[in-house]
């Protein structure tokens, strides 16, 4: 088991061949990064996430770091923002083919069924089972290139909520209208942007709204 042999045996301080020892090493309990909380599996610290690849294990954990780790293994601490400046940076750029993404939870995880990652699809193992077609999103970044997003995702609401409410299609069109005011090419970007509500589409609201904070940020420090 990849995952195993990268990163679960030394964290855990398991053999290589221990039973069942991927799964021993998923569900394991840890030593909390604030000392004055109690002990914590992965899962605990909200959506621990981690990346393997075949010359490193990156992981994002509330955990006290292990001693000892090979160099090869890097912690990182982890919260709900940081996870998602993470997950913004892999769907823009991922490592190289093969790699393996996991989303720990609270609830047992198997090992068993995790699928690989490559440069065209990207795999959430674990906590959520989702994969994202990685061409669709960049061809959704480039529709949100140079435009209001935020008003390219209005109107990708408006259409979906268009086929399901035929009766409020003519109200609904109006409000398409006036944003397509501000957006000529309107139509043409609403083609190439992923269907409203797929895995896709809220991959590209994440990595919009990660470099609005980042602008945000850098306008302050300015």
């Amino acid at each position: 088991m990849f995952w195993y042999e990268r990163l679960g045996r030394h964290i855990c301080g398991l053999p290589r061949d221990a039973v069942d020892g991927p799964d021993l090493a998923l569900n394991a309990m840890f030593d909390n990064v604030n000392p004055e909380k109690g002990r914590l599996r992965l899962g605990g610290a909200g959506g621990t996430l981690c990346v393997v690849t075949p010359d490193k294990a990156l992981l994002r954990a509330s955990i006290a770091i292990p001693t000892g780790l090979p160099d090869h293994i890097e912690i990182f601490p982890q919260s709900a923002k940081t996870n998602n400046q993470w997950l913004a940076e892999l769907w823009r750029s991922p490592p190289a083919s093969p790699y393996l993404v996991i989303e720990f939870s609270k609830a047992t995880i198997s090992s068993r069924g995790f699928r690989y990652s490559t440069r065209d699809v990207f795999h959430i193992n674990g906590k959520r089972e989702i994969a994202y077609d990685l061409s669709a999103i960049r061809r959704g970044l480039q529709a949100c290139d140079g435009v209001d997003a935020k008003k390219l995702f209005e109107a990708s609401a408006l259409r979906r909520r268009q086929l399901e409410i035929p009766s409020a299609r003519p109200a609904l069109q109006l409000k398409l209208d006036a944003i397509a005011k501000k957006i000529p090419d309107l139509e043409t970007r609403l083609t190439a942007l992923p269907h409203y509500g797929s895995a896709e589409a809220d991959a590209i609201r994440i990595i919009y709204y990660v470099d609005q904070r980042g602008q945000r940020a850098s306008d302050d420090a300015a």
